[in-house]
């Protein structure tokens, strides 16, 4: 579901109300950033990365070839994570979960009430089309006849985007507490996570209990209408609370990824002290942000689960705005910059710097130098996306891991 739309529909149906202001969860200080001089400082957040198959951070820092290691690290980016975000923010995928933001989100209803009940209206009708264009991303749904009056179908509608998006949280939820297994420090979220979602299957289930009314024509009215809205409401506010703490689990997750290993890897990189010490400063930059987006999810949660809730609306949908920008910068940079020491030490191991033996053979046998070519050839490419990325050259860094990969294939 896409939260942003959903809260500030809310937040428009309950026009005038002040927002409340809650204090930022503290997620870590600076005294955990990265020590350039210390090779095994970990900078992990207290809760263990959790990853997509069941591999924890212990497991990345040792007794895996950096192949698999990069591997691991890729799928914690793209994987898991990306599922997450696709619900939390639909609009960036293609997929069916783009389908998923619903009508109008929460306070539609709200506006409804105003129209024609039991007649035609233009607006009824421009609803149904709206969801009937929406419909096939979203398993189950009906296509709806655009008679332009109310029926049980299309105000029952909500229903189907409510069940799609809690499958896929309890999809993410279910894999996050099988690959915690149980691990204290990851046992509160989740049973806070649990809880919330626990409160969203019980609203959605009202939600659909009072939309049975509807199935009745006569029984359509005002006073359902608003009923049905404030079911309605709730529901989202729930679903949208539940969304925030997966993003936020997220968010501690990938900080997992900056361990001792990764550290190590950095200072090993066959580039000068600058670069390297410069590359440390971008992951302290991308740590930075990984907890300032913890934190303000956290934020927003609370908001949501506070009494005053709706006239919170405001501010929730600020955070959530900030949040997205910054969510998917994270997206986009911070892959390459975890897995590029893991592929550049593979390679270097690989291809390491040629002795004067190595020299006088590739001279002799140069069927056999053209195979070490390609190899050096990749190291170097790895090597500038290292530098890139110290440099804060990000996009440039993206293509030329791209052209790495592209040698790779046989």
């Amino acid at each position: 579901m896409k939260r942003a739309s959903i809260l500030m529909a809310l937040a428009l149906a309950s026009a005038g109300l002040a927002s409340a202001q809650n204090n930022p969860e503290s997620q870590g200080s600076s005294s955990n950033a990265w020590n350039f001089k210390s090779k095994h400082t970990a900078v992990v957040d207290q809760t263990k990365g959790i990853y997509k198959d069941g591999k924890t951070a212990s497991g990345i820092n040792g007794g895996m070839r950096p192949e698999e290691q990069a591997e691991i690290l890729s799928n914690m980016f793209e994987g898991q994570s990306a599922d997450i975000r696709k619900i939390i923010t639909p609009q960036a995928s293609n997929s069916k979960a783009s389908a998923a933001s619903g009508p109008e989100a929460a306070g539609y209803l709200d506006l409804l009430s105003l129209s024609n009940l039991t007649g035609y209206s233009p607006k009824i009708q421009a609803l149904q089309s709206r969801l009937n264009a929406q419909a096939s991303g979203i398993p189950g749904a009906p296509s709806l006849k655009e008679t332009g009056k109310l029926d049980y179908e299309t105000l029952s509608y909500p229903r189907y985007v409510f069940r799609y998006d809690l499958a896929q949280m309890e999809t993410r939820f279910n894999a996050e507490r099988l690959a915690a297994g149980g691990a204290p420090p990851a046992s509160s979220s989740l049973n806070n996570q649990g809880q919330v979602l626990a409160r969203a299957e019980s609203a959605v289930a009202s939600f659909e209990q009072t939309a049975k009314a509807a199935q009745a024509p006569h029984e359509i009215t005002a006073s359902l209408l608003r009923s049905l809205s404030a079911k309605q409401k709730e529901a989202s506010r729930w679903i949208s609370e539940a969304a925030l703490l997966q993003e936020k689990s997220s968010a501690i997750e990938r900080q997992g990824a900056f361990s001792p290993a990764l550290h190590a890897l950095v200072l090993s990189a066959p580039v000068g002290d600058g670069v390297k010490r410069a590359y440390i400063e971008r992951g302290n930059s991308f740590l930075s942000s990984l907890r300032e987006l913890a934190s303000e999810d956290g934020r927003a949660a609370q908001l949501l689960e506070s009494k005053s809730w709706e006239s919170s609306l405001p501010a929730v949908a600020q955070i959530e705005s900030r949040n997205a920008a910054l969510s998917a910068s994270l997206s986009r940079y911070l892959p390459d910059y975890v897995r590029t020491p893991y592929l550049l030490d593979a390679a270097s191991k690989q291809n390491p710097a040629p002795g004067l033996w190595d020299k006088i053979s590739a001279w002799i046998f140069s069927a056999g130098s053209q195979t070490e070519s390609a190899s050096r050839q990749k190291t170097d490419q790895l090597t500038q996306a290292f530098k890139d990325i110290a440099a804060g050259n990000f996009e440039a860094a993206h293509v030329v891991l791209m052209v790495a990969a592209a040698h790779s294939e046989p």
